[in-house]
Parts: C-alpha cells; sequence; structure tokens
C-alpha cells in the first residue's frame, strides 16, 4: 500500500496542491488543483474549501509552504558546527538584526556548506511572525488539515533544481509570483534567499526585476566574499510575465534564462488526462513540497517547535490506549505462560532427581547421606575400578569418529587415497586402503605421524595390483596408552 502526501503551496496570489502516492512501483500524480487568490483570509478560505472538495485527502500526510514574501531571512556565521548549539544561540544572534521582538517570531534554519572543512558554519536563518503563522495554521485546522511540515514558499522547487544533473554549481532560481524570490545557489548549495519586489508591470517590470537580482548578487558577493559568476538561471511561479520574459532577462543579466518543469526528470508519473492541463509554472512548488516529504533532506520545519502534546494525545489517545490494553493483555498472557511452563519443568526436574537418588540407594545401600547421588555414584566407580581384578576392562578405547576425525584433518581432499578396511583395537589401529603410487603412501604415513594421539606409525605392506593399476596398502598405528 502507497504513501499518500497532500502538499499544498500558499501563495499571495494563488493556492496550489498535489496529492501524490509514493509505493515500491514508484511515485505518481493523483490529483492537483491551482486556485486564484486576492491574498485576503477570506480568499485563502475559499480556495481551501475547493480544494478539499476536489482533493480527497483522508488518510494522507499534509506538508505546507507558507509565502516566502511574508518571511524574513538572514545569513549568519556561527564559530561551532553542533546543531543544537546552533538553535540555542540563534536567537540571541538575530535579535539585533531584525525590526521585530524575537519572541513574536517562529524561527528555523538550514547550514550552507560552501567548505566541508571549514571552523565555522554558515546559516540561512527564516523568520516568520507567529500571529501569522497561527492565523493560517487555524484557517488549516479548520478544514481538518494538520500539516506535520511547514516550510519556505519555493524553498523545495529550488533545492530539488539546485541538484539536477543539468543545473551548474553556481546558478540563480526565480520563482515568480506577486512578489517574488530568489535563491542563489553556489557549490550546489542554496545559499541565500531573498523576496523581491515589482514595482512595476509589462517590459519596465522585467528590467526592475533584473535590477532587483543584481543587487542581490553585489550583496551575497559581499557577505560571503566571493567571486561569484552565476552560469545560469531558472525560473518558474505563478505569474511568468510575458512570452519573452526569458529572453528579455537573458539579454539583461548575461546568462542563460529557462522555464523550469520539475515533473520531467522527477520520476513522477502524470497521467495523460493530467498532462494536458498541467502548467509547471503553477504546479512546480507544490510538486516539489511533495517530493522533498518523500525523499526527506534538510529544509526548513515551523513546526518542529509547534508540538503540541494535547492536541496530539486528543487526536490519537484512544488508539493509543487500545493499542496499550492490548500489549497488556499479551504481556500477562505471555507471563502466565511463561511461569507455568517453568512450573511444569520444575516438576520434571524434581522427578528425575528423586529417580536419580532412588537409583543411588539401591545401587549402594550401604551410604546412608545422600547428597548428591551422580558425583558420589562416580566417586563409587572410581574407587572400584582401582580395586577391580581386571583393571584392563576399564580402559577407555578410542571412539572411531574421533580417529576418522584425526585421519580426515591430515589427509588432503586433493590426495587420491581410499581407504578399505579400519581395525581399532585398544593399542593398535590397522588401516587397508588403496592409492595410486608408492609416494602418496610415504606421504599418507607422514601425514599421520602428524596426529597426536598417534604414537608410532609404520607401513605393513604395499603393493602394486595390477588388475586396477593401483597400490594396495596396510599400515600400522600404534595408539598412545591412556595412562600416559
Amino acid at each position: 500500500m502507497g504513501r499518500k502526501i497532500f502538499a499544498l503551496d500558499i501563495r499571495e496570489d494563488a493556492v496550489s496542491a498535489v496529492l501524490a502516492t509514493s509505493s515500491f512501483k514508484g511515485n505518481s500524480i493523483e490529483a492537483y488543483l491551482h486556485v486564484p487568490i486576492t491574498g485576503s483570509p477570506d480568499s485563502i478560505r475559499s480556495a481551501f474549501e475547493t480544494i478539499i472538495q476536489e482533493i480527497k485527502i483522508e488518510g494522507s500526510t499534509c506538508v505546507v509552504s507558507f509565502p516566502a514574501e511574508q518571511m524574513s531571512f538572514r545569513n549568519i556565521t556561527v564559530p561551532f558546527k553542533n546543531l543544537k548549539k546552533i538553535r540555542q544561540v540563534l536567537p540571541f544572534e538575530l535579535e539585533t538584526t531584525l525590526p521585530v521582538s524575537i519572541e513574536n517570531l517562529s524561527i528555523d534554519f538550514i547550514t550552507v556548506r560552501l567548505s566541508e572543512n571549514a571552523e565555522h558554519t554558515d546559516i540561512i536563518a527564516a523568520c516568520i511572525e507567529k500571529k501569522r503563522l497561527e492565523n493560517y495554521l487555524e484557517m488549516l485546522g479548520d478544514f481538518n488539515i494538520r500539516p506535520e511540515l511547514i516550510t519556505v514558499g519555493g524553498f523545495p522547487a529550488a533545492n530539488y533544481l539546485s541538484k539536477m544533473d543539468d543545473f551548474p554549481g553556481n546558478g540563480l532560481i526565480l520563482n515568480i509570483g506577486k512578489k517574488s524570490t530568489l535563491f542563489i545557489v553556489a557549490n550546489r548549495h542554496i545559499c541565500l534567499i531573498r523576496p523581491l519586489l515589482i514595482m512595476n508591470t509589462g517590459d519596465s517590470t522585467v528590467k526592475c526585476l533584473c535590477r532587483s537580482i543584481l543587487q542581490t548578487l553585489l550583496s551575497f558577493k559581499e557577505i560571503f566574499k566571493l567571486d561569484y559568476q552565476p552560469e545560469k538561471m531558472l525560473i518558474t511561479g505563478n505569474n511568468l510575465i510575458g512570452k519573452d520574459i526569458t529572453t528579455e532577462m537573458s539579454r539583461i543579466l548575461g546568462i542563460p534564462v529557462k522555464p523550469s518543469d520539475l515533473v520531467k526528470g522527477s520520476g513522477f508519473r502524470l497521467k495523460n488526462h493530467m498532462k494536458r492541463a498541467w502548467l509547471p509554472s503553477k504546479m512546480d512548488n507544490a510538486m516539489a513540497l511533495a517530493h522533498m516529504e518523500i525523499m526527506g533532506g534538510d529544509a526548513f520545519n515551523f513546526q518542529k517547535a509547534r508540538f503540541d502534546a494535547k492536541q496530539y494525545w486528543i487526536e490519537h489517545g484512544k488508539p493509543i490506549l487500545q493499542a496499550g490494553i492490548i500489549a497488556g493483555l499479551v504481556m500477562m498472557l505471555a507471563l502466565f505462560n511463561i511461569f507455568f511452563e517453568t512450573h511444569a519443568l520444575q516438576k520434571q526436574v524434581n522427578q528425575i532427581d528423586q529417580q536419580t537418588t532412588d537409583l543411588f540407594r539401591s545401587t549402594f545401600p550401604d551410604v546412608k547421606r545422600v547428597v548428591d547421588p551422580l558425583h558420589q555414584m562416580r566417586e563409587k566407580m572410581k574407587a572400584f575400578e582401582a580395586t577391580a581384578m581386571f583393571p584392563e576392562l576399564f580402559v577407555k578405547k578410542p571412539l572411531v569418529i574421533d580417529v576418522l576425525n584425526h585421519i580426515s584433518r591430515q589427509i588432503p581432499k586433493t590426495t587420491d587415497v581410499e581407504f578399505t578396511q579400519l581395525v581399532i583395537n585398544p593399542e593398535t589401529l590397522l588401516i587397508s586402503g588403496t592409492t595410486d603410487t608408492f609416494n602418496t603412501v610415504d606421504d599418507v604415513k607422514n601425514r599421520l605421524k602428524k596426529v597426536s594421539v598417534f604414537e608410532k606409525v609404520t607401513i605393513s605392506s604395499a603393493n602394486v595390483d595390477r588388475a586396477e593399476n593401483r597400490v594396495r596398502f596396510k599400515i600400522k598405528v600404534d595408539l598412545i596408552k591412556a595412562d600416559r
């Protein structure tokens, strides 16, 4: 069964939604919708209602991006790499750079990896007003939408595009909307995020936008002290200004400018009847948001600090309680089973102990005190062997399996030898067999001499069997006596 992801990209001029499924067969887009809005709360609420009516989101994981234009971004350098320490000092580092109180902001950050060996850590911090965030979440909650990921609008698309094979190490990604956002990529990492304000329309809009991009590039070079030159720019967004925007921007910026299309090369399957209405400029951000949730990775998430234990218990308390009761019953049954099995085993042990004691008493009636019948019986047998009339009867004979084990360990598998007879006595071992040459017979004898329990090894006979063209041999082995 596939995992369902409901991605909701909220912009100032539109809301885009994608319902994606991820399974072992791959990723596919099941439904999508783009709803223009005016930016007012009533218009956003109306867009949510339309989307919920058109797309069935039950059982899906919800991820949301809020407008980047409503957030503040700061580049900061800290002298350590520990993420926990960075999170602790971040509010103090940001406090002097922001126009509002840090207590009224929700903050998250990502790291910028321009150099793996650097002693410091460069980060991008994103801030959004808590009140604004709460308003969005309240509206979503009215439609039973509770996101697990809340991130920066346009960031998922920019992050995805920056990792594409045909995107250069240094490049720009522009998300165009009512207010546009520029993402500067260096060494395939997003290193700067800046919302850009478009003041005019028509051709002057493109010029104004390019002017803001060039000013942001100068700021980036000053922050990182880099001789940075982008090689390419990709653009996406709800409001691509005119058909010739890429040509005009390429002329002004002096680099290739192309529109993005995330579906191509993303691995997401899109049904034929959906392809006709799919517009990458309007849907790329929502699709990239679903892709980010499926693939994971470093991302802004304003939901991290908003875990509400009470709300979580309200939503999931009943199934958790039911699961706890079932787990308790299973554990009780398991403990009862262990108790009864232990009781039965102990009863069997007691019976065997009693049988052993009875056997000992019947065999040695002269022993009055029985403490450990097995140990006492062994001691009695040793005393009996020492005083027996024929002690040689108690001499332990070598086990055939042990002798065969010693021989097999010494004779390699590659040796052409076949043993036909093995006679074991308390003091000797007679081996008969056939082999290919007399040298092999000598080799077998020499190898058997290495066995620790063989005292002496001699060849009794070795003759050529002309019928089989093989050498028949007999080897006598003197065993080490047990009392040595």
